[in-house]
């Protein structure tokens, strides 16, 4: 059943849901600098989000997302990849339209996301127009992203971390043990990226030393990145983390 009460000037609720953990799902359309867009809330903290507008669809709403391509900067070569946490599929719907030689694996750990992203966030129209059913460039996987790790034996060329539960990092897959088991999950010369809502300073920034310190011993090389710079130190936001063997 869809609901459409409306929410002040947060926009219109066209979806509610329970999802993984019994958080709240919300899918909510709205204007946002004059443009259109769709937004999958967990908990009221956005996941994931879609322009409406048929003509950029694939396009990104969150620029942080941008900076994961940044990995094809460092080697172009670089082609098969896995992304852990789907949510709303924003990132793949742009990775699929703009790297037609790349394929992505997609571990997601609740099948309503998935629905909902087929449902709201036009996952079915990127399958039937990019034929992914028959290429297979997009393989989708419901379940835990440790298991997946420890259970799937394939490797990647780069591994894309975006999981999280509202707005809290997927702990699981930070710990020591996950990052030594994504390392082995990597091609020679494969990287490791991975987004952090977190500070630079002060207390909230505890967890991010911690997985650096993690990442530095696991991983030859690391390199950190603000996807803002008008934010002060000791405010969250989201940021970037590559770690490999090889120089970035």
């Amino acid at each position: 059943m869809v609901s459409f009460r409306h929410l002040f000037d947060n926009g219109k609720v066209i979806h509610t849901a329970s999802c993984y953990g019994n958080n709240d799902l919300e899918v909510v359309e709205k204007t946002e600098d004059g443009e259109a867009i769709r937004l999958l809330l967990v908990n009221g903290a956005r996941e994931s989000a879609t322009y409406i507008d048929k003509t950029h669809r694939n396009d990104l709403v969150f620029r942080y997302a941008i900076g994961f391509n940044d990995v094809f900067e460092i080697n172009k070569n670089l082609k098969d990849c896995l992304l852990l946490g789907g949510a709303g599929f924003s990132y793949p719907k742009y990775f699929i339209s703009r790297f037609p030689e790349k394929t992505l694996d997609v571990v997601e750990i609740d099948e309503v996301m998935v629905n909902v992203a087929f449902k709201y966030f036009y996952l079915d129209e990127l399958y039937d127009e990019y034929d992914l059913y028959e290429n297979e460039r997009l393989k989708i996987y419901v379940m835990d992203g440790l298991k997946f790790l420890s259970t799937m034996l394939k490797s990647y060329d780069v591994i894309f971390n975006d999981a999280y539960i509202s707005d809290s990092p997927a702990e699981g897959l930070m710990s020591y043990e996950a990052i030594s088991l994504i390392k082995e999950r990597l091609n020679p010369g494969g990287i490791y990226v991975a987004n952090m809502i977190t500070a630079m300073a002060g207390e909230s920034a505890y967890p991010l030393f911690s997985i650096l310190a993690n990442l530095k011993q696991i991983f030859k090389y690391t390199r950190f990145c603000k996807c803002r710079n008008d934010i002060p130190a000791n405010e969250k936001q989201n940021c970037l983390i590559f770690a490999s063997d090889s120089p970035i």
